[in-house]
């Protein structure tokens, strides 16, 4: 397989843009990059494969900005990781039709209010490799905050207005959001306890 991101960073050594200690760190940076760009195209293929094209691109715009600064749990390989990122937008995209916060008020109250309860609680969430310090969090739980309240306020516009799928949509990326706080911080526990073992 061609490593398109060494490309890149030799050609930026070659053209002196880089110096060649810093060749790792941009090899790093751009293989990221490139990884974030494949899976928002694979997410947009879908959409208009399904002709749902709006659908994908509220949810990414939710999720990503919300994503960015909860953390939470996050798979080791970069193929599950696109596997199951692009797994969640096709099962949106087939059941965003058949659900709705409108046919039951209460249950989906109350699951917004657990999503963001939840969301507010656990995030920001570092990882084992890379742990927050004290500015990282402070920063991150504020950006967080901010996020969580205007996605709460757009969604609120959305159902006020009766656009409820895009209710939906939102309140389908703060699930995602928080199923995967809870696993990071389930697995959070169970390192722990077998670590004082």
């Amino acid at each position: 397989m061609i490593n398109i991101s060494g490309l890149i960073v030799q050609q930026m050594i070659d053209k002196n843009i880089i110096d060649t200690q810093d060749k790792e760190l941009y090899n790093y940076g751009i293989k990221s990059t490139i990884n974030i760009l494949i899976n928002i195209l694979t997410a947009i293929c879908i959409g208009v494969c399904m002709h749902k094209l709006i659908t994908v691109l509220v949810f990414l715009s939710s999720f990503i900005t919300l994503r960015t600064f909860t953390g939470g749990y996050h798979s080791k390989r970069k193929l599950t990781c696109y596997i199951l990122s692009n797994s969640l937008i096709f099962i949106l995209c087939v059941i965003i039709n058949y659900i709705s916060i409108n046919k039951n008020k209460i249950l989906g109250l109350c699951i917004l209010l657990f999503a963001i309860y939840t969301i507010h609680k656990l995030s920001p969430m570092g990882s084992i490799s890379k742990p927050l310090d004290d500015t990282e969090i402070i920063f991150f739980k504020k950006m967080v905050n901010i996020i969580l309240t205007l996605q709460t306020l757009l969604l609120s516009i959305f159902y006020y207005f009766k656009l409820i799928n895009y209710t939906t949509i939102i309140l389908f990326s703060f699930i995602i959001i928080s199923i995967l706080l809870i696993l990071s911080k389930m697995k959070f526990i169970i390192i722990s306890k077998f670590s004082k073992i």
